[in-house]
């Protein structure tokens, strides 16, 4: 068999390929393999399963694999696609930039290297994460309707949103129901919390057949 030296299975250079016999491998790994990444000796326990890769195993470690997922590029790649995603759930258009034009913005916003330093600093908490908010729910991502925040002010904007009363107006049984929250009707209905809120702002129909509204007293 061929082992590549450097671990690299695309680095095909002669200077990096070496004979060995199978069981000569085994006795020299046995049960543990070498990260490409950190170049470090580990418990196969320690990879993700990989189907492509003839052991079945990922050639990057799982923590080497977290901490490329929390680099900068990694960030604002992952921000950019939930965007997308939750413009999807929506029921919205998908934002109105490119990528490359998402990563001209963040990267231009002074506080995003603040925001990315205090996360790192933070040993990387879910709370201080850099993430994006609208400053209408109701409207889609555009950089007329977005600000740069931590993820708990984001979340914390999400849930004083959410817990405003609302009154539905069935159409069908000619009813009216007041509930505490946006999001008390949307997980009765099984509908998503984002969808219910943003008719009740405008006062719409939700699924052709309630009106709903925010409950004033």
């Amino acid at each position: 068999l061929v082992r590549h030296l450097d671990n690299d299975y695309k680095n095909v250079k002669v200077s990096n390929l070496e004979y060995y016999y199978e069981y000569e491998e085994y006795l020299l790994h046995g049960n543990n393999k070498k990260c490409r990444k950190c170049k470090n000796l580990l418990n196969k326990k320690q990879y993700v399963k990989n189907k492509y890769f003839k052991d079945n195993l990922s050639p990057i470690c799982k923590k080497c694999k977290l901490d490329i997922r929390r680099t900068v590029m990694s960030l604002i790649t992952d921000i950019y696609s939930k965007q997308k995603l939750h413009s999807k759930t929506r029921g919205h258009p998908p934002p109105k930039y490119t990528f490359k034009e998402f990563k001209k913005w963040i990267l231009s916003i002074k506080n995003f290297k603040v925001l990315y330093k205090n996360w790192v600093k933070s040993g990387y908490e879910k709370n201080f994460r850099p993430s994006v908010d609208r400053l209408d729910s109701t409207k889609g991502y555009s950089f007329d309707n977005i600000r740069l925040v931590t993820w708990k002010e984001n979340n914390n904007a999400n849930h004083i949103n959410n817990v405003k009363p609302i009154i539905v107006e069935d159409k069908l049984v000619d009813t009216k129901t007041v509930y505490s929250s946006s999001k008390e009707f949307a997980t009765k209905m099984n509908f998503n919390t984002d969808t219910v809120y943003s008719a009740a702002r405008r006062g719409t129909f939700l699924a052709n057949q309630y009106i709903v509204r925010f409950f004033r007293l």
